[in-house]
């Protein structure tokens, strides 16, 4: 993350974080050597299965009466309409006891489904409290890479997808309107349980800088990624007023999305899947324009190089190359005035007003803001990376898209260039 010159964090910071973080991890049982002091009541019991079944070919599977980590404690039990199976699931906190917000019940399960989400309940009985945010060496042996990043939150967010696709249900804990509301609160709720600090979520970040003064954070969890950008990233562009340019508190932020206006829920983790903010955006957080920092945040801007001139940040999983293009051709279109106008005049004269308008449309019913600029911003990121967004002219998003190719080749030579 570079040196103490270069936007790494001060080391009475890191000296600071790093005592709090000790001082967390006492309060949740968590020793020096990451053993939890209630692994013995977390470990699954071996018991007689519920049930075992013949599902053709000379294979049976066997359905548990009872799986449980450090995480989730779950029951099962034969269901109303045989042969289905339901499932009481409870979220354990750091001191081994119920979440009381967050039991589940996943229903009318058939036995490859129920099976399914035995053996991953299971797969997480090797994880300790120091996993939450990211499976350590040892504990990942033997997971699936899909629950190596925040492995309690991915694997809510997968039980509920199976029950949900092979037709059975899911009865949520009161309060929310959809699973992925659900899971993403889930992660904040044991966020706030464990405290986390800005060295916990900096050892998730890797930041390159992937254009002339525009830096990608790439952070593989969606949980982390969206947790870390939210704030920013709504200041940035809420469609709602209240928050963009203000200072508010994530709490704040939620009880909005959970309103009509703000759609009825609060998913954004899950909703979206990459982020970009101009440099002045990170300086107002710097400074505390948004309120006090999560520790999530602070380890954004501990990543970030310290730079002089405007740049810009985006962030997005490894490996996601439409996202990644997508977020690039925001950084250009801020950093690199020719390409900008290029951008605004491909838009401005192969669109009809009539097309701008139906564009516009489209965006503000994505969850943009009713911004000129903004707009024209998302309009050619879109286009650039292959999405005409409904306007049925691949005419025009192809030249967009030549248009980006043009400028990052030749903005990528230029610092070549600059660098010998």
């Amino acid at each position: 993350f570079g040196d103490a010159g270069s936007g790494a964090m001060s080391q009475a910071l890191a000296d600071e974080v790093a005592s709090v973080s000790a001082a967390a991890a006492v309060a949740a049982g968590i020793g020096a050597d990451g053993a939890d002091s209630g692994v013995a009541q977390a470990e699954m019991q071996e018991e007689e299965p519920l049930v075992t079944m013949d599902i053709g070919q000379g294979s049976e599977i066997s359905i548990p009466q009872r799986v449980c980590s450090v995480f989730f404690e779950a029951e099962f039990s034969v269901g109303s309409m045989a042969p289905t199976f339901d499932v009481d699931i409870s979220a354990r906190g750091p001191d081994g006891k119920p979440v009381a917000s967050f039991g589940l019940t996943l229903h009318s399960l058939d036995g490859r489904a129920a099976h399914r989400i035995a053996s991953m309940l299971a797969d997480l009985r090797g994880l300790r409290w120091p996993d939450f945010l990211r499976a350590r060496e040892g504990g990942a042996a033997g997971l699936p890479k899909a629950l190596q990043d925040t492995p309690p939150a991915s694997a809510l967010m997968e039980l509920l997808r199976i029950a949900l696709s092979s037709n059975g249900g899911a009865i949520l804990p009161e309060g929310f309107s959809s699973p992925q509301e659900c899971v993403c609160c889930y992660f904040d709720t044991m966020c706030d349980l464990l405290a986390p600090v800005a060295t916990d979520f900096c050892q998730l970040f890797h930041c390159e800088e992937v254009l002339p003064s525009v830096f990608c954070v790439e952070i593989a969890s969606s949980f982390v990624l969206g947790s870390t950008f939210v704030r920013a990233q709504e200041y940035y562009e809420c469609p709602n007023e209240q928050f963009r340019r203000k200072c508010f508190s994530l709490e704040e932020y939620k009880a909005w999305c959970r309103s009509p206006d703000g759609g009825g829920q609060f998913a954004y983790y899950l909703k979206w899947h990459g982020f970009n903010i101009p440099s002045w955006v990170l300086k107002d957080l710097r400074t505390g324009r948004l309120g006090r920092l999560r520790p999530q945040e602070e380890a954004l801007l501990a990543s970030i190089p310290s730079h002089s001139g405007t740049h810009y940040i985006i962030g997005a999983a490894p490996g996601n190359a439409p996202t990644l293009r997508h977020e690039m051709a925001h950084g250009l279109y801020t950093t690199n005035e020719d390409y900008r106008s290029v951008a605004i005049s491909i838009l401005s004269e192969q669109f009809s007003a009539e097309e701008t308008e139906s564009l516009r449309k489209t965006l503000l019913g994505m969850g943009y803001c009713d911004d000129p600029d903004i707009l024209r911003d998302e309009m050619q990121a879109y286009m650039a990376s292959g999405d005409d967004l409904g306007s049925a002219r691949p005419d025009v998003q192809r030249l967009l898209s030549e248009n980006f190719d043009a400028y990052s080749e030749r903005a990528r030579r230029g610092a070549s260039v600059a660098g010998d």
